[in-house]
């Protein structure tokens, strides 16, 4: 795979988070179904914080 300047890709931070939250957030996304792709995680890291968000409110 390409990486920037070659560099190794790092360890991955693993949060575990409660049964569902995933879930929950397609839902909040209007994204469940068969015919949504699951979506990519990358430096942007919006998406990743509104999932951790729904989390803390609940």
């Amino acid at each position: 795979s390409k990486r920037e300047n070659n560099y190794p890709l790092n360890k991955p931070i693993i949060k575990e988070v409660p049964k569902n939250t995933f879930y929950n957030w397609l839902e909040s996304q209007n994204k469940l179904g068969g015919q949504h792709k699951i979506l990519r995680i990358n430096e942007n890291k919006d998406k990743i914080n509104e999932i951790l968000e729904m989390e803390n409110s609940n």
